[in-house]
């Protein structure tokens, strides 16, 4: 069953059967405030961004090693960076540097007066297109 504060969710971008697995989102969820509902999903580079009714959230996989073979277990997601909504004043989107693992993402960042939030996207392609368009249509609307 989907997590209460993912009901009316958008999931954007690629993936969107693995973005909308329960399992996934109630690990996703205790990351929320009480009350707090997840407008948009989209996935990134190495993390998700979560827009939700009071914050940017960017969550990253925690993965820990486990034995003399480092065999990495996943055990659920991480804050990396979050940023209020309310007095977002810019919204930057820029090529990411031309470096292994960077080539052909866009860096987007996030700013407000209490500081800046910056995601490395997905390759992109007309999905990851739509989605920063769909990001910011949201935001504006806020």
């Amino acid at each position: 069953m989907m997590p209460g504060a993912f009901m009316d969710a958008e999931f954007l971008g690629g993936r969107k059967v693995q973005q909308s697995n329960p399992d996934r989102l109630g690990l996703l969820s205790t990351h929320l405030a009480d009350k707090e509902a997840v407008r948009a999903v989209m996935p990134l580079k190495r993390s998700v961004l979560l827009l939700t009714n009071r914050r940017l959230l960017e969550l990253a996989p925690h993965l820990e090693s486990h034995n003399a073979w480092n065999v990495m277990g996943f055990t659920g997601f991480d804050k990396q960076g979050e940023l209020a909504v309310n007095g977002l004043t810019e919204t930057v989107q820029e090529d990411a540097p031309d470096a292994p693992g960077s080539k052909g993402r866009w860096i987007l960042r996030f700013r407000s007066a209490g500081g800046e939030l910056a995601v490395i996207t997905e390759v992109v392609g007309n999905e990851t297109r739509a989605a920063v368009a769909r990001i910011s249509e949201l935001l504006q609307a806020t």
